[in-house]
C-alpha cells in the first residue's frame, strides 16, 4: 500500500517559481533568436550596400549621420541599432523598413507617406483594436509606462518591440511607423 504524503507548501511554491523562470527563459530565448534574425538581415543589407557602392564603413556612417564605431558594432554583432537608425538606413537604401529587417521580401519603399506620427498612428491602432495600454504592454513584453512614453512623448520602441507591435496590430512596420498609409 502506497501512502501519499502531501508535499509541503514551500516545495510547491518553489516548483511554481521554477516553472515561471523556465517560461521567462523560453520567452527571452525566443526574443533573442528573433533579434538575432533582425540584426542579421539588417547587417546583411548594410554590408551588401557598402560593398556594391564601393564604400567604406566610415563613408556609410557619414551617409546615415552616425559614428563609424556604431556601424562597426552593428556589423560585428556587438550592438543593435535603434529603430531611429533602422528607419534612417532604410531611407538611405531606399527600401521599406519591413524589407530592411527581413519581414518582407518586397524591397520597395512605401509609397504614400503619412502625415501622422508614430504616436498618432499607435493611438489610432489602440482605439481601433479596443485594447488597453496595460494589455498592449503585456502582449509586447514591456510596461504600460513605456507605452505611455510612446504615445505622449513620441519615443520609438526598440526594434524587437516594434516588430511585436506590428504583429499584434497585424500591420506592416512601415504602417505602424506612419511611413505609409497602406497597412
Amino acid at each position: 500500500m502506497l501512502l501519499s504524503i502531501p508535499a509541503p507548501r514551500f516545495y510547491i511554491q518553489v516548483l511554481f517559481v521554477a516553472l515561471e523562470d523556465c517560461e521567462t527563459n523560453i520567452v527571452a530565448l525566443e526574443d533573442n533568436i528573433a533579434m538575432n534574425q533582425f540584426t542579421s538581415n539588417f547587417c546583411e543589407y548594410i554590408s551588401d550596400y557598402i560593398s556594391s557602392h564601393n564604400m567604406t564603413v566610415i563613408e556609410f556612417a557619414k551617409l546615415i549621420g552616425c559614428r563609424d564605431s556604431c556601424v562597426i558594432k552593428w556589423l560585428n554583432g556587438y550592438n543593435q541599432p535603434s529603430l531611429e537608425y533602422v528607419v534612417i538606413v532604410a531611407d538611405k537604401l531606399d527600401v521599406s523598413v519591413d524589407y530592411m529587417i527581413g519581414l518582407s521580401n518586397d524591397p520597395n519603399k512605401p509609397g504614400k507617406h503619412s502625415n501622422e506620427t508614430f504616436s498618432e498612428r499607435l493611438g489610432k491602432l489602440i482605439e481601433l483594436k479596443k485594447v488597453s495600454k496595460n494589455k498592449l504592454a503585456v502582449c509586447c513584453g514591456t510596461t504600460s509606462s513605456t507605452v505611455s512614453k510612446w504615445l505622449l512623448h513620441g519615443q520609438l520602441p526598440k526594434p524587437d518591440i516594434a516588430v511585436r507591435l506590428s504583429e499584434f496590430f497585424d500591420c506592416s512596420l512601415d504602417y505602424l511607423l506612419a511611413r505609409t498609409d497602406c497597412m
